[in-house]
């Protein structure tokens, strides 16, 4: 129907498109579910982001011996992306930004909102930054992401942490443990 029609001109998945269709604003007081996608910028934006952020201006691990073939799944990616003190200065400044955000996409009554975060290949930076922004938020949202690029094998979808009993107790942006599991 309508939705197959839409989701083939958008490029996007049907069951995204019709859930969209079916309930796109639920109100106020709805849940809001987020979205991170960490994306390689050299196979395209995609296009069901509704906030882009770019971290090509980090240090890419591509270039550290012994990283390259790696992504930031790894332990020494994600030490080597997240120990740089402008990825520090990037994530609080974009959490200030986010939650900011996503507090007024709850407020209009949002159900999804997706959150693409880019580096140049999808593996290393983007991914590092995706992971850190999930343990940060898994307080005050629920969260999910997909990685579309990571190996370019298709989408991987990695399940973060949830929202917390509690809502917002204004953890929203502090650092939180994680448990990540992979689903293909």
């Amino acid at each position: 129907g309508d939705a197959d029609g839409a989701a083939a001109a958008a490029g996007l998945p049907r069951r995204r498109v019709r859930a969209r269709l079916r309930d796109p604003h639920p109100g106020p007081g709805a849940e809001l579910r987020v979205g991170l996608f960490p994306f390689g910028v050299k196979h395209g934006i995609p296009l069901e982001a509704d906030i882009v952020l770019c971290v090509r201006f980090l240090p890419d691990p591509f270039f550290v011996k012994g990283l390259a073939p790696l992504t930031s799944e790894d332990e020494g990616v994600k030490r080597c992306v997240l120990g740089q003190t402008d990825t520090q200065l990037f994530l609080s400044k974009a959490c200030d930004l986010l939650l900011m955000s996503l507090k007024g996409f709850e407020k209009e009554g949002k159900a999804h909102v997706t959150i693409a975060i880019g580096c140049t290949g999808g593996q290393h930076r983007s991914v590092a930054v995706v992971a850190e922004l999930a343990r940060r938020f898994g307080e005050g949202f629920f969260i999910s992401a997909r990685h579309r690029d990571i190996g370019r094998g298709g989408g991987v979808c990695m399940a973060y942490t949830t929202k917390a009993q509690s809502g917002w107790g204004g953890a929203g942006c502090q650092r939180r443990e994680w448990q990540g599991r992979s689903r293909r």
